[in-house]
């Protein structure tokens, strides 16, 4: 994997190369209103989950076998939708702020489903997963048509304790749904997601009702209401939407629905609002030594704040001074962390007072953040690209990092191959958090699989924070034998400053240690 392209002052177009003393914008024939969402998927035990489908709006790409996605070219919005879904799992979607010129990263947790159950259509019945239950009655099941189904059905009921933290992160949306149309934080006490096909999805016919049995986690029996609002996910645009209400009934919560989705026995609840500013522990450049020792705002941090005695989870963002509202339950006790760029803060515990609307200012929220990062996807041929960055030092030291030696973030080189990719497609993902003062170059190898690189479809998007996002493309014409594009060498002075970006886009021949890979 990569390359590096880390400045305040290059501006780089596909092939070509322009130094400019204060960058304005991004290069010419590039959008400006665009930014990256990236990410990686887990299942509840912390394994990666490969070969999930990551939907935003048009854009579809599949996780690569560690999990990790990236979508390069997502519309700016303060809030995004994304949706994952993979065979044998229960999908999801969450919501993203995608700032423009930017990067959004997503950590997503994939449940798999309960194995589908057969009930014939005719007779109607009760599906189990041992604590949760769906009750549907005779003749009540249509098709996407609208028309009567007879059948047999396949019924898959999932249920869900969203006292646990794994559990939380696989929640679709946010922990708030609309009330008069606002949003509105509540806690969840249960919730459960019911689908039912039959050659093709099925849905409860107009005026028919199933009866939901969602369990209430042990640890919330005790304070859980009497009577509480269902509420279900409407994927059309990401908002919970109340409907209908539930009673306790021992440890479940009874209640009747319209029509199959996830269904949520929550409780709104006042807010109070922590406040605080997140900050990136280095500043934005470069010096000798590298970047770091020093402390300045970080925008578009995402804020998370979990409940601990109550099961909800807010969240906000770090607005363009750094400065972060979020608002969580009056007379709790939440901890709340910041995150970038696949990299989060240390964790933050505050009790709030039974002040409604009141507010509080929590202090800072640090976290080393990647200054770049560098993306490389591909199509299905060669199978394995591999993104490499390596770099000569004014001492004479040398770096390398791809898959033989990934590096680190935290210490020399400061630079991480977050995931490799051999099977097509990609992502190969490299974080980079300093620079220090010599020569880096990016270059990408064919490794293995038939084609080219030149034929590969390859795209190299580099997200350099606060400077902007750019592209590369291979240059047609690669020669027969060659296997590395060499894409340019970044040169950063004693001073901090990038005193050239020389251009090389060309194809040569080596393996991975060949001289030709370094400046």
């Amino acid at each position: 994997m990569g390359s590096i392209v880390i400045v305040a002052i290059v501006v780089l177009a596909t092939a070509a190369f322009v130094l400019k003393q204060q960058p304005s914008g991004p290069p010419p024939n590039e959008p400006a209103q665009y930014g990256v969402v990236m990410g990686r998927i887990s299942g509840i035990n912390g394994n990666p989950v490969s070969g999930v489908n990551v939907r935003s709006g048009t854009e579809t790409v599949v996780a690569n076998d560690g999990g990790w996605f990236a979508i390069t070219n997502v519309t700016t919005a303060a809030r995004v939708l994304v949706t994952f879904s993979k065979a044998g799992y229960v999908s999801t979607q969450r919501a993203t702020q995608v700032r423009s010129l930017d990067s959004s990263f997503m950590e997503v947790v994939m449940v798999q489903a309960s194995l589908p159950q057969t009930l014939d259509a005719t007779l109607g019945g009760s599906i189990s997963d041992g604590v949760g239950r769906v009750t549907i009655a005779a003749n009540s099941l249509v098709d996407a048509q609208g028309n009567p189904f007879t059948g047999t059905a396949e019924v898959s009921l999932t249920t869900f304790d969203p006292t646990v933290d794994s559990t939380r992160d696989s929640f679709p949306g946010d922990f708030a749904g609309l009330v008069g149309g606002e949003e509105r934080p509540f806690e969840s006490f249960g919730y459960l997601d019911v689908a039912v096909t039959g050659g093709g999805p099925l849905q409860l016919a107009t005026g028919s009702m199933a009866t939901l049995d969602i369990p209430i986690p042990p640890s919330e029996i005790a304070r859980a209401p009497d009577t509480i609002d269902l509420w279900y996910y409407d994927l059309s645009d990401g908002f919970w939407k109340r409907d209908g209400t539930a009673t306790k009934a021992g440890d479940v919560y009874t209640g009747a629905v319209e029509h199959f989705s996830y269904w949520n026995a929550d409780r709104a609840y006042d807010k109070f609002n922590l406040k605080g500013l997140v900050v990136t522990t280095g500043v934005r450049g470069v010096s000798g030594a590298g970047r770091g020792g020093e402390e300045s705002p970080l925008p578009g941090a995402l804020v998370l704040c979990d409940g601990l005695d109550y099961s909800g989870r807010s969240r906000g963002y770090s607005d363009d001074n750094g400065r972060f509202s979020v608002p969580v339950r009056i007379a709790s006790t939440v901890v709340c962390i910041a995150a970038k760029g696949g990299r989060m803060s240390d964790p933050i515990t505050e009790v709030t007072p039974a002040t409604v609307d009141g507010q509080r200012d929590i202090g800072r929220l640090a976290l080393a953040d990647p200054y770049a990062q560098v993306i490389l996807s591909w199509g299905a041929n060669p199978s394995d690209l591999d993104n490499h960055l390596t770099g000569r030092k004014a001492d004479g030291q040398t770096i390398h990092i791809y898959y033989a030696d990934e590096g680190s973030f935290a210490t020399e080189p400061y630079a991480l191959l977050d995931t490799d990719d051999m099977n097509g497609y990609g992502p190969e993902i490299i974080s980079i958090g300093r620079f220090a003062t010599g020569t880096y170059r990016q270059s990408v190898r064919h490794y293995g699989g038939e084609g080219s690189i030149a034929t590969s479809g390859a795209e190299v998007t580099v997200v350099i924070q606060g400077v902007g996002i750019y592209r590369f493309t291979p240059p047609a014409g690669q020669l027969e034998g060659t296997d590395v594009w060499r894409i340019f060498d970044l040169v950063v002075s004693s001073s901090g400053t990038v005193s050239a970006v020389n251009p090389i886009n060309d194809y040569v021949t080596g393996g991975d240690h060949s001289e030709l890979m370094y400046p």
